[in-house]
């Protein structure tokens, strides 16, 4: 006996099932990305190590702006001489480069993870939606009862049938 809407046959759709189940691979894997980039993993190893960084290099380069004014100092007063000043010039240029750097790679570390994450949930969207489509089409070869009886099946699961071939029949 079936219900109107039950189950009565499936035909193969072997293709669909293993696209689904590649798609629900991806999606696992992305997942596991997505946990890969969460934000207290973020800020622990990839955005704290970068703040130091930033804030070592400002500490150099106002080490060395200090040390250019005592210079300079020392230049005024004769105690130092101009390649001293120069010295000094060239290490705060250098140490304003490396600061510069550093926040550099600290804005362009946060660019590639936003960008990671918008593509992360760029990809989630597209196999959610690949999957939906996948179980609609596999849907479409779930064969269900148009009305509420009994069932007398003409073939068995396995068989061969050509087209026109009666599987089963309802009566009410």
């Amino acid at each position: 006996m079936v219900a109107e809407g039950d189950p009565m046959f499936f035909l193969n759709a072997f293709e669909i099932q293993r696209d689904t189940f590649k798609l629900s691979q991806e999606l696992a894997l992305l997942a596991l990305t997505e946990k890969r980039l969460d934000a207290a993993y973020l800020d622990q190893l990839i955005f704290a190590p970068l703040k130091a960084a930033i804030e070592l290099a400002e500490s150099d380069r106002d080490a060395a702006n200090e040390e250019l004014q005592f210079i300079q100092m020392e230049v005024d007063a004769g105690a130092a001489s101009k390649m001293d000043l120069d010295r000094a010039t060239a290490r705060l240029a250098e140490m304003e480069v490396a600061f510069y750097k550093a926040k550099t790679e600290s804005i362009q570390k946060s660019i590639d993870v936003e960008a990671e994450l918008r593509r992360l949930d760029a990809d989630k969207k597209d196999l959610n939606e690949r999957l939906k489509l996948n179980a609609a089409i596999a849907d479409m070869f779930r064969y269900r009862a148009q009305i509420a009886g009994k069932v007398e099946y003409h073939s068995y699961p396995g068989a061969f049938v050509e087209k026109g071939d009666a599987i089963c029949t309802i009566t009410a």
